[in-house]
């Protein structure tokens, strides 16, 4: 019976976790694009916005799953990962330069 009241303890919390997560994203979706000549930009840092948002969110639940199941070493894979990842979506020209840095090491 303590089992099943543990476990309805972490489904409740990973249900918060969920909705907070979905609201974050609705809220970031309406944003709306500023009337200027520049739509590609506009359009861009939109996209880049709710893709950091996006990111950030799925980090946070899935460190969160790992950091309620108790699994450390899965825990810090994903922090690294997902460092990783937000870098990259923070800065979208680091991955040019890795890119060209590659390309350069690979073909001379």
């Amino acid at each position: 019976m303590k089992h099943i009241s543990l476990f309805t303890k972490m489904r409740e919390r990973l249900k918060v976790i969920y909705t907070s997560v979905t609201i974050l994203i609705l809220v970031n979706s309406t944003t709306v694009l500023a009337a200027e000549n520049k739509y590609a930009k506009n359009a861009s840092d939109w996209v880049l916005s709710g893709a950091q948002a996006l990111v950030m969110a799925a980090a946070a639940v899935i460190i969160g799953t790992f950091i309620l199941k108790k699994k450390f070493t899965q825990m810090a894979v994903a922090i690294a990962i997902s460092a990783i990842i937000i870098s990259i979506v923070y800065n979208p020209t680091l991955l040019k330069t890795i890119g060209e840095y590659l390309t350069h090491v690979i073909f001379g």
